[in-house]
């Protein structure tokens, strides 16, 4: 039985992306337990993974961490990140790492850092695919060693219970590999003792942070508040609000079955959830449901070879068409101040600059044939370089391989690998440091 609510602080669907001090401010005043965000995903194609780079840029994450560690520190409560680097391998987590330890020097805090790492040694996977501990996941079929000596970096999906152990050991700050966005933010809750089913349910209504909100646009985080058998989720702006549709809506992103959702180690069945408003603010769940079920992991795998990036843009509406290149220049400059807000950069020198840009066509504004007719298609192409030099290799796209994994093998594989790694903790160097 908890005493109260577990309440985390989620700044932001993924960091880089943009959190915002005064929310933050506010969930902690609110009484939040823990800070808690995604840093990565899929979305955006393998290449991240393959080649161990970032989507977000370091001066964004950078931005953010500089927010969530100073009031992680002053409020001495944890921060959890999962995901770290956009792609979470090994590479992509050690960017971050080096991010955190050059933002702590410049606080003047030594936190506690927790390193979550989950990429797998290829040898340890032919074994245990040869052993038929591995399985694939519609459509694609069996995986072969090919398949496997292919990928540049494979990472196992980890779910909460390396989290656990890290907030156990007393990190103050958890960067984590690959990690299913749930179970990053589930992980205070359960290891408090939290409704599993509403822990589970709550982390999937936060995930994207203001996205289960009316006004997805006008803030950044949410304060998800769990307790013994259900959960309450409020935004961090006093301005937006969320309502049952906008929060019950959130089970259909990313997921094919909007009542169940699968997760290391069981099933969150939301068929018999219930949204109810608290006020014109905040939402009330309960009567989600977990079911524990056979550990398993998903891999994914990618690797790097020549590639070519390509745009397609149809647009059909008449009024667009016939003022496409104020279209184009009214997008420019909404994608530069959008930008601004997001770094916090003031509206200075840049706006020039942005009006200047604006104002100068693209390549593909200023070869079109014109007039266009409504219906009609741009198609843009740019040739790219092999994504690795010194390397020859049939012309193929950085793809992903995908297969999930019993948890029967993963107990064997190294400290570092999921579900079970041990943390690695780290003191940032003080200031006086040399």
């Amino acid at each position: 039985m908890l005493d109260g609510p577990i309440k985390i602080l989620v700044p932001t669907g993924s960091l880089g992306a943009g959190a915002r001090e005064d929310e933050v401010r506010h969930g902690i005043v609110a009484g939040a337990h823990a800070i808690a965000t995604d840093a990565g995903s899929t979305d955006s194609g393998a290449a991240y993974l393959a080649l161990g780079i970032s989507k977000n840029n370091r001066g964004s994450v950078k931005r953010d961490l500089t927010i969530l560690m100073k009031a992680a520190a002053a409020a001495k409560i944890p921060l959890i990140v999962g995901t770290s680097g956009q792609a979470g391998g090994d590479l992509n987590l050690d960017w971050t790492r080096d991010i955190a330890v050059e933002v702590a020097a410049e606080l003047g805090i030594q936190p506690k850092i927790a390193l979550l790492y989950c990429e797998q040694d290829k040898a340890l996977l032919k074994a245990r695919n040869a052993a038929g501990k591995i399985r694939p996941l519609p459509p694609l079929g069996p995986l072969e060693d090919a398949s496997i000596d292919a990928c540049d970096h494979i990472v196992a999906v980890m779910g909460p219970e390396p989290y656990i152990a890290a907030l156990r050991a007393g990190a103050d700050i958890i960067l984590g590999g690959r990690t299913t966005d749930t179970a990053v933010l589930a992980s205070f809750a359960l290891m408090k003792g939290a409704h599993a089913g509403a822990a589970w349910h709550a982390a999937k209504v936060a995930e994207c942070g203001a996205q289960c909100t009316v006004q997805p646009s006008g803030s950044a985080g949410v304060l998800i508040s769990i307790g013994d058998d259900g959960f309450q989720v409020e935004p961090l702006n006093p301005k937006n609000r969320c309502d049952p549709h906008s929060v019950s809506a959130h089970m259909l992103y990313e997921n094919a079955n909007p009542f169940v959702l699968t997760e290391p180690g069981g099933v969150l069945d939301v068929t018999d959830a219930r949204y109810l408003p608290v006020d014109d603010r905040v939402v009330r769940v309960s009567g989600s449901v977990w079911t524990p079920k056979p550990y398993t992991m998903k891999l994914e795998g990618a690797g790097g070879g020549r590639y070519q990036t390509i745009m397609l843009i149809g647009i059909q509406d008449p009024d667009v068409l016939s003022r496409v290149d104020e279209f184009h220049d009214r997008m420019l400059a909404a994608l530069y101040e959008r930008t601004r807000k997001t770094m916090g950069l003031r509206d200075t020198s840049s706006t020039s600059r942005c009006a200047y840009m604006a104002g100068t066509p693209c390549r593909a504004t200023a070869r079109r044939p014109a007039p266009h007719r409504p219906g009609k298609s741009a198609f843009c192409s740019w040739p790219r370089p092999t994504a690795r030099r010194g390397r020859r290799r049939s012309p193929r796209p950085a793809t992903p391989t995908s297969s999930t994994s019993p948890s029967s093998w993963t107990r064997n594989c190294p400290a570092t690998a999921s579900p079970f790694p041990r943390p690695t903790l780290i003191a940032a160097p003080s200031t006086s440091s040399s």
